[in-house]
């Protein structure tokens, strides 16, 4: 097999191997789509997407991008807690039990966050414990009757709209 590119995507961006390639493409009048699907992104939203009360709309896209960052500091702890949950599909009597947990786990990582991301406003962060915690004993809109530890169904969607574009 033969790579055009190895590494991360900007590593990927110096390579000699993708410059003679995309060269070749222009002077062959070729076009490429590409997309990139964050796939833990896409499935993790929806915990936040469930408890965003209307007069957070505003900020939904920070909350949820603080909530995807503190996912990726121990994502092995996270993914534990999902699949203790059967994530997507949390029932009803032990969703605040779900939530408990996962202000636990944003608490257990909130000082490696803050290391990390130290320019980001802590009042968003409080903002996302306060959503967490006002959303016990609500309905997870989202984040129910869906099917046990099925992330994504499929990925139409995803080539619908790529279409649809074009």
């Amino acid at each position: 097999m033969t790579y055009i590119a190895k590494g991360d995507f900007l590593s990927c961006l110096k390579s000699k191997k993708l410059e003679i390639f995309l060269d070749w493409m222009i002077s062959n009048d070729l076009f490429l789509h590409y997309s990139n699907l964050n796939i833990l992104y896409w499935s993790s939203i929806d915990i936040l997407e469930s408890m965003i009360p209307q007069e957070l709309l505003q900020v939904h896209m920070e909350l949820k991008t603080i909530l995807y960052e503190f996912i990726k500091i121990d994502l092995n702890n996270f993914v534990e807690i999902l699949y203790k949950y059967e994530y997507p599909n949390i029932d009803r009597k032990k969703a605040n039990n779900f939530l408990d947990e996962i202000l636990g786990y944003i608490k257990s990582n909130e000082v490696k966050f803050i290391s990390k991301y130290p320019i980001i406003d802590n009042s968003l962060i409080s903002l996302v414990y306060q959503v967490i915690e006002k959303s016990k004993n609500t309905e997870l809109t989202f984040i129910v009757d869906e099917k046990n530890h099925i992330l994504i169904d499929d990925l139409f969607i995803f080539y619908k709209r790529a279409f649809e574009t074009v």
